[in-house]
């Protein structure tokens, strides 16, 4: 692009784009895709399978597939950011099948991770503890079309935790306390600006009770348990509600786990589970303990047992790396080569290569395996802060953080394994 079509686009969107609200909610597909808002499948030569139809687990039988009979003429665009769209595909077996149409992003990545939920899954069918409660983890399928566009199996009946607890009539106001308490906080290191206030705090160590005092703040704010609320108010006996939490935590505790496993992402999850106080109230009074601990413990000792078959599978990443990988390996062996030392030595970028060096998704999976191998965790996302962070200025005090303190904290009195 040249500098006259350049300055061209760039007053476009000054003058056209620039604060224009983008739309959501209900639109037309004909004015988005005439083709797919006209097509009828009795009007074609050729068929088109309904996507997501080959699992993988056994032998494909295409003549017992279903089929694009046409398209709901209405669809759903979404509001986050991408504006990403749901479309409804009306089947040749007469069924309705939702699918999120997303472009920009590389969805190979959340396709693999279904696939490797999967295997966790069987490998959890074949453990007596998992078995015999159920439990599992609910997957979806994911079919990317190119690098930077895909369709995602819509899952209906869901809704999320902030939208069960703002059900409560005081949540909103009293979680907006909450969040001021917290900005208030960030103001002591910068002014009006949030996102520099997080920089600075978290640059420095700061003493533990400083936060501590915030958070129990925070906490009296918002006080109420409205998660457990939502569910007692879903729930038409105190049966079903026992049931639905025993539920709610099991899927949570299986969750955490192979989220903790499965974790490749380019900046490591300091806070790898999800366990807010809200979450602590409704299982209450059993408590983490009971509820939470117990089958987190089975689900991680059920993929040790089998880390051999989970490591097999987590291959394909070293085999067939993500593109967006490249960016973040070049972003890493420029950081480690400056730093100097043996281990940068490795760290070979071949420039006229589009996928990611051999290295970075080797990396991660020894990452995978120390994790099944029993290493301590608070010791695993140190490492990972030292190889993509130490030249950042809250590396020091963030590596304290994560490492503990041994008078406090039981991460910090637990060996490397």
């Amino acid at each position: 692009m040249s500098l006259k079509d350049f300055k061209t686009v760039s007053n476009y969107y000054e003058q056209n784009v620039k604060g224009e609200k983008l739309p959501s909610g209900d639109a037309l597909l004909k004015n988005y895709s005439p083709w797919l808002a006209e097509y009828q499948s009795r009007n074609e030569e050729m068929l088109i399978e309904i996507p997501g139809q080959y699992g993988g687990s056994s032998r494909p039988n295409p003549m017992n597939h279903a089929y694009i009979a046409s398209f709901h003429p209405q669809i759903l665009i979404m509001s986050s950011i991408r504006r990403p769209k749901r479309l409804t595909v009306i089947g040749t077996d007469e069924k309705e099948y939702m699918f999120l149409v997303k472009g920009g992003e590389d969805l190979r990545l959340d396709q693999r991770v279904q696939q490797i939920f999967q295997i966790m899954n069987k490998i959890m069918e074949k453990n007596s503890y998992c078995s015999g409660r159920r439990i599992s983890l609910h997957t979806y399928k994911v079919v990317p079309m190119s690098t930077n566009l895909g369709i995602i199996e819509w899952v209906s009946n869901t809704k999320p935790l902030r939208a069960c607890m703002s059900d409560s009539p005081h949540f909103e106001k009293q979680n907006s306390n909450a969040n001021s308490i917290f900005n208030k906080f960030l103001g002591t290191f910068v002014k009006n600006n949030v996102f520099k206030g997080y920089e600075v705090m978290m640059s420095k160590n700061h003493p533990r009770e400083t936060f501590i005092g915030v958070m129990e703040a925070m906490w009296k704010a918002t006080s109420e348990s409205y998660l457990r609320d939502f569910f007692i108010k879903l729930c038409a006996c105190p049966e079903a509600f026992l049931s639905v939490r025993q539920q709610f935590a099991e899927s949570l505790a299986t969750l955490n786990i192979c989220s903790y496993i499965l974790e490749v992402l380019p900046i490591p999850e300091l806070v790898p589970f999800r366990l807010t106080r809200q979450i602590e109230l409704f299982l209450e009074p059993l408590g983490i303990a009971v509820l939470l601990q117990v089958p987190m413990m089975n689900v991680l000792s059920a993929m040790q047992e089998n880390k051999g078959i989970l490591l097999n599978a987590l291959d394909i990443f070293a085999k067939e790396p993500l593109m967006e990988w490249r960016t973040f390996a070049i972003k890493q062996a420029k950081k480690m080569k400056a730093r100097g030392g043996l281990e940068s030595q490795s760290m070979e970028i071949d420039e006229s290569s589009i996928t990611a060096p051999a290295w970075y998704p080797t990396q991660k999976l020894e990452i995978a395996k120390r994790k099944l191998d029993g290493d301590n965790p608070a010791i695993i996302t140190a490492e990972e802060l030292r190889i993509g962070h130490e030249d950042q200025p809250f590396y020091q005090s963030m590596k304290t953080a994560v490492l503990g303190n041994k008078s406090v904290n039981i991460r910090a009195k637990v060996d490397a394994r």
